[in-house]
């Protein structure tokens, strides 16, 4: 079974836009690892998915990988092969306040 990673239209259209290369660097780091690695992030319970993955992608899985102050949210999809699929990568704040944290 082989694996790939692929981005949804709202990761590429932040991935696109990011400047800071050492950022950039971190993100196609996780990106390859995931291609030779299972799951290099926290699973989220089920309860917690935001609305818009689940109505937008269908997610039955998700994950959280911190990368600095930033969160990298993926689902895995398992057709033909294993697809990670990277649905938002989002400044801490931003992961917190879709999640409905509160961290005042």
């Amino acid at each position: 079974m082989g694996v790939e990673v692929r981005g949804s239209q709202d990761f590429m259209k932040t991935y696109n836009r990011l400047r800071d290369m050492n950022l950039k660097k971190k993100l196609d780091d996780v990106m390859k690892s995931l291609k030779t690695e299972n799951n290099c992030g926290d699973k989220i319970a089920k309860s917690l998915f935001p609305r818009r993955y689940k109505r937008d992608h269908d997610i039955n899985n998700l994950f959280r990988y911190p990368i600095g102050d930033y969160r990298l949210l993926y689902t895995i999809i398992f057709k033909s092969n294993k697809i990670y699929l990277l649905l938002d990568f989002l400044y801490h704040s931003d992961y917190d306040e879709l999640f409905g944290y509160n961290t005042s």
